[in-house]
């Protein structure tokens, strides 16, 4: 989900009640662009969002993203640190079967992809 998309959800339900207690209200999933003032809007939503990202897809799709985005886009792209830094509730999904790479569904294919590409270089998520 590109950043309009993601913006769209926090303005409709950053300022809603929460209807569950001591967790995200709402969970925006394939959250793959985020900005700085994403980030602290998530971090400071009444209702308590939290996101669902899959890092595989850079990982599987880099050629493709750099091709298609903005240096500026490429910075907002699956920012894991930042929203762990922010203490964002996050997940990490493999979007399986999806990812036409070999066991997409593989927890570690997921952890692999916070480190380095061989193919591209090394990455590191922002």
């Amino acid at each position: 989900m590109g950043d309009a998309a993601i913006q769209r959800v926090i303005d409709v339900c950053q300022d809603l009640d929460p209807w569950l207690e001591g967790q995200p209200s709402v969970r925006i999933e394939h959250a793959s662009l985020l900005s700085d003032s994403m980030l602290k809007e998530l971090k400071g939503a009444k209702i308590g969002l939290a996101v669902s990202t899959q890092p595989i897809f850079f990982f599987a799709e880099e050629d493709s993203y750099r091709q298609f985005l903005s240096a500026d886009q490429l910075k907002m792209a699956y920012r894991i640190k930042s929203l762990d830094k922010e203490n964002i509730l996050f997940s990490l999904s493999s979007d399986a079967p999806c990812t036409p790479w070999a066991e997409p569904d593989s927890l570690f294919y997921g952890i692999y992809v916070r480190g380095s590409d061989p193919a591209h270089g090394s990455r590191r998520f922002y």
